[in-house]
């Protein structure tokens, strides 16, 4: 993983520009082909967006008593 990317998946998204949320989102999609995302709270409303209009019906919005069903 690149430095920047950790660094913004270590920090509250809510402080980072849209475009490095963005960026972060298709290094997670495009480079590390993650396949599906859980992201929490701390995500941020925008960080929210970016990561639904990428990852679309592989977005799961984590919270506190959230399950997600791994295949």
């Amino acid at each position: 993983m690149t430095g920047s990317v950790s660094k913004s998946l270590t920090r509250s998204v809510v402080l980072t520009p849209q475009d490095q949320v963005q960026r972060t989102a298709d290094i997670l999609h495009d480079t590390l082909k993650i396949e599906r995302v859980a992201p929490g709270h701390c995500t941020s409303e925008l960080g929210f967006a970016v990561f639904i209009d990428r990852f679309k019906d592989r977005f799961d919005r984590a919270g506190l008593g959230s399950v997600i069903n791994l295949p």
